[in-house]
């Protein structure tokens, strides 16, 4: 049950990042990333107390009310969002480019990866 948890959970901030992206102009980018990272700490900030007193009252099982009462929620606003705004056209969309998995700054590090020659010693 919890990988399917961690599955559904885990994934709300992209969607939510690919969805804000999509109407964001190119020049509104950063500070809508900084628009939803200030959002998803306020809830990071206001939630754990809000389900330990959701415990305090109701016992531990009030912690699946809660996250099921705010899934719900993000469920119910995104439906509504979704269909307040239409998508942005095809034309006006980048296409997909695929990204490393990891930061470029371990790639060199990686003892089995290519040879490369700039980080060679005594140059």
């Amino acid at each position: 049950m919890a990988p399917l948890f961690g599955g559904l959970a885990f994934t709300l901030y992209p969607v939510c990042a690919a969805h804000t992206n999509d109407h964001a102009g190119p020049d509104n980018v950063v500070s809508v990333s900084g628009g939803l990272i200030l959002a998803n700490s306020v809830g990071a900030i206001i939630g754990p107390p809000l389900a330990s007193t959701a415990m305090g009252l109701a016992g531990p099982e009030a912690l699946f009310g809660f996250i099921a009462a705010g899934a719900g929620s993000a469920t119910l606003y995104g439906l509504w969002r979704t269909r307040m705004r239409p998508p942005p056209p095809a034309e006006a969309q980048a296409s997909f480019r695929p990204l490393p998995q990891t930061t470029p700054t371990v790639t060199p590090l990686d003892p089995l990866g290519p040879p490369r020659p700039e980080l060679a010693a005594g140059d």
